[in-house]
């Protein structure tokens, strides 16, 4: 992200301790980092270039550019870009739902837009502010990737809401300082477009040209410097390997997958995959083929869990709020599994079917981590946790649940007797995510803060018999 005055810019970049910003003024090779920005996401510049906004462990963030301790403004889900305007008001995307404004001092944010839901609307992302620090720009994120655009508001809402281009969710406005004209700037199709863009009356003119055949994620500055940052799509493989880290195999080709899971008796593995198009459909490989193929009708699902027995998989349909099952061998249709509530996200379901673990959000900060029977029974809760991505597990005995929460501050890892809550100890040290049993129950995996895939043993019915923690391999 370059600088209004096109001096620096700013990046987020991945070290053995995390990712962090870092400032390079253009005139310089060097590279500044900026400390206390660990797990940054979505850096923005303030209007005088003398501090950057982020997003960090849930939360918007500021920080002096010459250095400093870091500033939380406000809890933020699951973000999707923010802008700094020239009042004073900053405005953020938190994921699957409209945009929000705060303070540039921070306190509590209140809502801007609101979804289309009629449009099928499912989210507003990357604000973009006009020079007159009230109306903004921001892509509007639809279920059909036809209908997806770039839209201009108003913070005192007298701008009424208006779609300038449709298309790519990536774009820039940039002012040409000779001509004193503006361009809206967009990553479409493999290329760079400029669009005529009139900032007074806030209309896109004339036809578009384009500036380089190439794609990549653009900002621009009120100096005309544009910086283009070359994007490798995002790609990741799905993969198994030992105990030692060695590769076995390879599950399906690159692709962008969300969560993977297999089956309690190790003949396949499930996993969520997107093509950044919208549909979020979950696939089944067999193993150790790796065979992958799609496998839900549903296009919007956001968690699934095994059957015990690995027959069927169950899966959470948000578009839908509605839990599904379908059953492996034979492949049989989609049906609406029974007895599970609205607006949850199903994690795991423990060997009898009597009970299930799930995390509700709500579009909050936090996510709450709730089990409940399948009777009908109220949800219980156990912790919370900054942001998705902490799911829970059951024993295979059903006797030992595995959770994450944030109650020290950091998101870690704990196990406790199922259901009675009796005895509760703390896996993790520095922070973990992503526990999983052993099939037989008497070990317990998770992954470091670090990316280290850890394991503790688990050889007795108790928690107090509970081992040491030992690391099994470095994640790649």
């Amino acid at each position: 992200m370059i600088a209004p005055d096109g001096s620096a810019i700013v990046v987020p970049l991945q070290t053995a301790e995390g990712t962090f910003l870092f400032v390079r003024r253009l005139e310089s090779a060097q590279l500044t980092r900026l400390e206390g920005t660990q797990d940054c996401v979505y850096p923005f510049w303030s209007p005088d270039c003398q501090h950057i906004g982020f997003f960090a462990e849930a939360k918007l963030k500021r920080i002096p550019v010459a250095g400093g301790s870091a500033m939380v403004l406000c809890d933020t889900p699951d973000p999707r870009g923010g802008s700094w305007g020239s009042k004073g008001v900053i405005l953020f995307a938190p994921n699957l739902q409209g945009l929000f404004r705060v303070s540039e001092s921070g306190g509590n944010a209140t809502a801007v837009t609101q979804l289309d839901k009629t449009a099928g609307e499912n989210s507003h992302r990357f604000p973009a502010f006009l020079p007159d620090g009230n109306r903004f720009l921001y892509f509007a994120r639809t279920d059909d990737p036809e209908k997806w655009g770039i839209y201009l508001e108003s913070i005192d809402r007298k701008q009424e809401r208006r779609r300038l281009l449709p298309g790519s969710s990536q774009f820039a406005l940039c002012l040409e300082p000779q001509s004193a004209k503006y361009y809206l700037i967009v990553s479409e199709g493999g290329q760079i477009v400029a669009h005529d863009f009139d900032a007074g009356r806030g209309e896109v003119e004339g036809a578009p040209h384009v500036l380089m055949s190439r794609g990549g994620w653009v900002s621009g500055s009120d100096t005309g410097v544009l910086v283009i940052r070359r994007t490798s799509g995002g790609h990741s493989e799905v993969v198994w390997r030992d105990r030692s880290g060695k590769r076995l195999g390879q599950l399906a080709k690159p692709g962008f997958y969300w969560q993977i899971g297999l089956s309690p008796n190790g003949r396949y593995a499930a996993t969520l995959r997107n093509d950044l198009s919208g549909p979020f459909v979950l696939w089944v490989a067999t193993l150790p083929e790796g065979l992958a193929e799609p496998f839900s009708d549903s296009e919007h699902v956001v968690s699934f869990a095994w059957s015990r027995d690995s027959s069927m998989v169950i899966y959470f349909d948000h578009r839908q709020q509605k839990l599904l099952h379908r059953r492996i061998d034979p492949k049989g249709p989609e049906e609406i599994h029974p007895g599970f509530p609205d607006d949850t996200r199903i994690q795991d379901i423990t060997p009898d079917g009597r009970y299930v673990v799930a995390e509700v959000d709500n579009y909050s900060p936090h996510t709450q981590v709730v089990w409940r029977s399948l009777d009908g029974a109220q949800w219980q809760k156990l912790g919370t946790c900054p942001a998705r991505g902490l799911p829970s597990s059951f024993s295979s005995d059903g006797k030992r649940l595995a959770y994450g929460s944030d109650q020290t501050g950091e998101p870690e890892i704990y196990v406790m007797d199922f259901p009675h809550g009796l005895e509760t100890r703390r896996i993790s040290a520095g922070g973990g995510k992503l526990p999983r049993w052993r099939g037989d129950g008497k070990e317990l995996f998770y992954v470091a803060k670090d990316g280290s895939l850890m394991s503790v043993a688990m050889p007795g019915p108790t928690l107090a018999s509970m081992g040491r923690r030992s690391r099994c391999s470095r994640r790649t």
